[in-house]
């Protein structure tokens, strides 16, 4: 829809070059007039008919009359491109790059759930379905408000066909995908999304992420591309099926070294204010908690933690600004 401002601001000054154009117009007239009364009375040197300040009074009070109407209408022209165009400076609160960290492999330890928990740092947790504490680490979650994914295993490249460490694979069918999905829904009602456990092979797959996205987009949930792979077209096919998602940009922890954590951590904020958001990921292990520790004391600005669904959510806003 196309802003009336715009077509305000089209229309004044039009209207002022009609009202400048007519005032000429009537001016000149004045100034005909007024010259032939003063010719009659008498005789003017050349330079005596020059301009000459009060030598023609109505002319003059026509020519300010119009000077005014002009200034107006250029100062409400201003106003109105002023207001249209997007400001310069500092950021809104709002508009803040953000950047998603994303907690893997919750599931086989509650107590260190409980470790992380206490650190009170923004972040999205990842638990594996199936794994001995999952469904308790899930309702823990729930109480502590702590948004959390699913970190559903896929076929990695290694995984040979039927293999025991995947559920979601290039064999597996669309129905027995679907059926899947339902019994997660049902386990585990508060979790906002998927996002793969391992999955190399599957998610490079476009047949079988087809299949998943499918099933997938018959639930309310989102997908995060763990982004196992180079070749992944999991974030692709998720577009076409129309499955909010967002796709991994940084693995964390693929060492102890604090040092090196550190560094990993700020390629993703870099990152974030270069794209407006970004998702990095790290690992519910023993390894990693100095890292969050450190994490859970700095200061981000202008980068602020958010979680996963406030990303999918911002996106949407985007395309329906748009539309």
């Amino acid at each position: 829809m196309k802003n009336p401002f715009w077509v305000l601001a089209a229309a004044i000054p039009f209207a002022v070059v009609c009202v400048f154009t007519n005032m000429m117009h009537n001016g000149e007239s004045v100034r005909r007039r007024e010259a032939r009364k003063a010719e009659n009375a008498v005789v003017l040197s050349a330079e005596e008919r020059l301009w000459r300040p009060g030598a023609f009074p109505s002319l003059e009070k026509t020519l300010s009359s119009t000077k005014k109407t002009i200034l107006v209408a250029a100062s409400w022209v201003a106003r109105l491109q002023s207001a249209a165009l997007p400001k310069k400076g500092k950021p809104a609160a709002a508009s803040r790059p953000g950047l998603a960290l994303v907690i893997d492999d919750f599931g086989y330890n509650y107590g260190m759930a409980e470790r992380i928990a206490r650190l009170k740092q923004r972040a999205t947790w990842a638990i594996i379905p199936g794994t001995p504490h999952s469904l308790k680490i899930a309702e823990y979650a729930a109480k502590q408000g702590q948004p959390f994914l699913l970190h559903v295993p896929m076929q990695a490249l290694g995984d040979p066909n039927g293999g025991r460490n995947y559920v979601i694979g290039i064999d597996v069918p669309e129905k027995k995908m679907a059926e899947y999905l339902a019994s997660l829904q049902k386990d585990f009602p508060r979790a906002i999304g998927i996002n793969n456990h391992r999955g190399s092979k599957a998610t490079s797959d476009a047949p079988t992420m087809r299949r998943f996205m499918k099933a997938l987009s018959a639930t309310r949930w989102g997908f995060l591309d763990s982004h196992t792979s180079g070749k992944t077209v999991a974030q692709k096919v998720a577009l076409e099926y129309r499955i909010p998602v967002v796709q991994n940009k940084v693995f964390i922890d693929g060492t102890t070294d604090l040092s090196a954590m550190k560094a990993q951590f700020n390629a993703a904020l870099r990152l974030a204010r270069k794209y407006g958001n970004a998702v990095a990921i790290c690992h519910a292990r023993e390894g990693t908690l100095p890292f969050l520790a450190y994490l859970s004391k700095l200061d981000l600005n202008p980068v602020k933690l958010v979680t996963v669904d406030e990303i999918w959510n911002s996106q949407q806003s985007v395309k329906e600004e748009k539309q």
